[in-house]
């Protein structure tokens, strides 16, 4: 499927939370038998109804968690709606018989942070606008349609399988929402390539509600969190061969390496620039080899297709997975390059100014 670069909006929107009730009795004369229910819930408005019978005057109140005065709603047969309510705050809705509060029927519920949000920088998002691309140390950017810059709220990753959570740190700054993805989503030890999250937020110490999208309540705004450190994992047995008459080494390497994937659609996954430094332990002798070098000395990269895709939406950053090197041997001081222990790193790069650098790989050369 086609990736797309384009703004997309994301409608955000959030299940019911559970009600809570607390027990009392006012004394009144008037008789009431039902309850309160909430049928729609927005980060600005309510809308709800009584289901059962009464007898007496009846109004509805609402207040904000911590106050103490409730403010008189006017019952309306056919429903009720409370518009202009704040974005991330919790509220109490009761019900008042004859003027008094019925405790036994108080209902609380809590509205979502926003309606929907724009992600207005995400490098590469998927035709089902709601799966995005992601790496550690990226700055997301939501742009909401509303906002309670006094609301206490976190937003939180999810992790797909364990569940992990990992709370993210934000800010609000023109009409913009900002988060980091932390380095501790993704680690290197035990290395791993990519991890899907579910981006989740929590008002208060409320519960923990994973955002939807699409009008969807079971699809969930997702982020795939790309490790973007390339890795050298291990080295196969060294070869030697003959080449213009001269003992060659033969190196081959296989790791997580930055991708050559050859569709233009997919420049930024395309780091064609390489460079190798060996290094030798006992003198720190430097050989140093780019991609372009051919013949008895030469290096080259080899893409993975099998390999490539994550899902349906995402093209991995480390397609290639083998790196082969061949180097003559040589006694030179100043590129020596025969039995000993040396350090392997590899570095990736493109015009765009993307750099990117492996671990420093140990070996023995026979």
């Amino acid at each position: 499927m086609k990736l797309q670069k384009t703004f997309l909006v994301i409608i955000f929107m959030t299940t019911l939370l559970s009600c809570s009730s607390d027990d009392g009795d006012d004394g009144s004369t008037s008789t009431i038998n039902g309850d309160i229910e909430i049928t729609k819930l927005s980060a600005t408005t309510v809308t709800f109804g009584f289901e059962g019978i009464f007898s007496g005057d009846i109004k509805y109140g609402l207040r904000k968690e911590g106050e103490t005065d409730f403010k008189e709603i006017a019952y309306e047969s056919t429903g009720n709606s409370i518009i202009d309510l704040l974005p991330a705050q919790k509220y109490e809705l009761t019900i008042l018989l004859d003027g008094n509060d019925q405790n036994d029927k108080k209902i609380s519920f809590t509205t979502p942070p926003f309606n929907f949000a724009k992600d207005v920088n995400s490098k590469i998002v998927t035709s089902n606008l709601n799966v995005f691309y992601s790496e550690k140390g990226f700055v997301h950017k939501l742009e909401p349609d509303v906002y309670n810059k006094d609301a206490v709220l976190t937003f939180l990753l999810i992790a797909e399988g364990d569940q992990k959570q990992i709370k993210l740190t934000h800010t609000y700054s023109d009409n913009k929402i900002n988060f980091t993805i932390p380095e501790s989503s993704i680690v290197d030890e035990p290395y791993e390539e990519f991890r899907l999250f579910h981006l989740a937020y929590q008002i208060a110490n409320g519960e923990v509600i994973k955002m939807t999208a699409n009008n969807e309540p079971d699809v969930n705004v997702s982020f795939y969190v790309f490790n973007p450190t390339p890795i050298i994992t291990g080295i196969e047995p060294i070869e030697t061969e003959t080449c213009s008459g001269n003992k060659n080494y033969k190196l081959k390497l296989n790791g997580h390496f930055m991708s050559t994937w050859p569709f233009e659609e997919q420049v930024y996954y395309k780091l064609l620039n390489s460079q190798v430094v060996i290094t030798r332990d006992d003198d720190n002798t430097e050989i140093i080899l780019n991609q372009e070098d051919l013949g008895c000395t030469s290096y080259s990269r080899y893409f993975v297709k099998e390999e490539a895709s994550v899902s349906f939406s995402f093209i991995k950053l480390h397609t290639d997975k083998h790196i082969l090197i061949k180097y003559p041997e040589s006694t030179v001081l100043d590129s020596k390059f025969t039995t000993g222990e040396y350090k392997i790193k590899i570095t990736f790069s493109n015009d765009n100014g993307a750099f990117y650098e492996t671990n420093n790989f140990s070996f023995t050369l026979p």
